[in-house]
């Protein structure tokens, strides 16, 4: 399961390129944040299978992840294509952060749990 999140993770990102080289609609500035959207996903999707988890926080991260990273991307394609004032950047930095933070939360309770 973990070389097959990489190895979808992989494909996506490099969809991803092709189509910010192909499709002229696609600025550069989207292209690069899905990518580090994507990347970030994968990760933290790998994160979840390597590390000690009960099975219910595995299932969640599961489904909740892939759900939370296609909202990110859908709004990295509507963002801005500036930092300032980037209302769609805040909120997928801090989604990021938080799907992170949760992840790091939640590793930490099922080793008090364990």
């Amino acid at each position: 399961m973990k070389n097959t999140i990489l190895f979808i993770g992989g494909i996506i990102l490099l969809s991803n390129l092709l189509l910010g080289m192909i499709l002229s609609a696609y600025p550069i500035f989207n292209v690069g944040l899905n990518s580090v959207v994507i990347i970030v996903n994968t990760v933290l999707l790998y994160a979840v299978n390597v590390i000690q988890l009960k099975d219910a926080f595995k299932i969640f991260f599961s489904l909740f992840l892939p759900i939370i990273g296609v909202i990110e991307f859908i709004l990295g394609l509507f963002a801005n294509s500036q930092f300032k004032d980037n209302w769609f950047l805040v909120f997928i930095v801090f989604a990021l952060m938080g799907e992170a933070i949760l992840l790091v939360v939640i590793k930490k309770v099922s080793q008090i749990n364990s």
